[in-house]
């Protein structure tokens, strides 16, 4: 019985030590998603106090469109610069998110029974496949 319960506790440890591997990744996404928010209001706010400036300073129509058209590029390559960054973000949080659930999948495998290896086996090909599905959208 005594043996039993010490396997338990060291399956409970292992559960619980995943866990806050699984946590600490998703802390460091959400901090990661965090500071590039925070960055990407800055670079808006400043491009919309530039814009406002500028319309009060045009002659005319036609300064006012050039000077629109040059602020629309400017926001769609940074709009398109914080979506790779996101993306960037995303993919390396999956990766390490699989790397993890491949090394607890080897683990629970190297004490479990032939059945529940069967299942691990199972849950192992589809952690490749969402790693193999992130890559190809990437």
């Amino acid at each position: 019985m005594n043996e039993l319960f010490e396997q338990w506790t060291s399956y409970q440890n292992a559960a619980l030590e995943n866990a806050l591997r699984y946590q600490a990744i998703a802390r460091k996404a959400a901090e990661k998603v965090a500071r590039q928010q925070v960055a990407a209001f800055g670079d808006y706010a400043d491009l919309a106090a530039r814009q406002l400036k500028a319309a009060g300073e045009v002659r005319g129509y036609q300064d006012l469109y050039a000077a629109q058209a040059g602020f629309a590029a400017e926001y769609a390559a940074k709009a398109r610069a914080q979506a790779e960054a996101l993306l960037d973000i995303a993919l390396e949080t999956q990766g390490e998110l699989v790397a993890l659930m491949e090394e607890a999948l080897r683990s629970a495998a190297s004490t479990a029974g032939e059945e529940a290896r069967k299942v691990v086996s199972r849950l192992e090909q589809g952690v490749a496949a969402v790693a193999k599905a992130g890559k190809k959208a990437a």
